[in-house]
């Protein structure tokens, strides 16, 4: 009778345990973003390594409206939007804004053809609020001004 209850216990944790090794190893086609409420189709999925979303830099940022451009010779691809240039240097731990070294705790790197980048730091160099969903395993990125701006609407709309 014990061991039929412990049996039962053994399997319930074995359950739970899988379907928590299944949440925290996603498999990357499951990752999707959104980009100020839009989602972003890729030739190369997102990946999750070491617990940093990393995204193929030009598909992302272009649909975020940034310019990007590629320097072979440098290996370093250079993000132009609004008042900001960016620049990501492949294998790096750090991109520059407007020349000003940040750090990143992701280099970026090359996977598939696709120069990978950390969505979240260079997203928030850029003025963006990046918010991850564990659950939807979605990572989600809004520029600041589209928020202030749907805020006010908000307020005129439902005074």
């Amino acid at each position: 009778m014990k061991l039929h209850k412990f049996l039962k216990f053994a399997v319930a944790c074995a359950a739970v345990c899988m379907a928590s090794y299944t949440s925290v190893f996603a498999e990357p086609d499951d990752v999707s973003v959104r980009v100020d409420n839009v989602s972003i189709n890729f030739d190369q999925a997102p990946v999750i390594e070491n617990g940093r979303t990393l995204v193929p830099i030009r598909a992302v940022f272009e649909s975020a409206g940034a310019e990007v451009s590629w320097e072979q010779e440098t290996q370093t691809a250079i993000l132009t939007k609004d008042n900001y240039i960016v620049t990501v240097k492949l294998g790096e731990s750090f991109i520059t804004k407007n020349g000003m070294p940040i750090a990143i705790d992701s280099p970026s790197q090359i996977i598939n053809d696709r120069t990978m980048v950390p969505m979240r730091k260079i997203f928030e160099t850029l003025d963006a609020q990046v918010d991850w969903d564990g659950e939807l395993q979605r990572v989600t990125a809004v520029r600041k001004d589209l928020i202030i701006v749907m805020h006010l609407l908000r307020k005129v709309l439902f005074r």
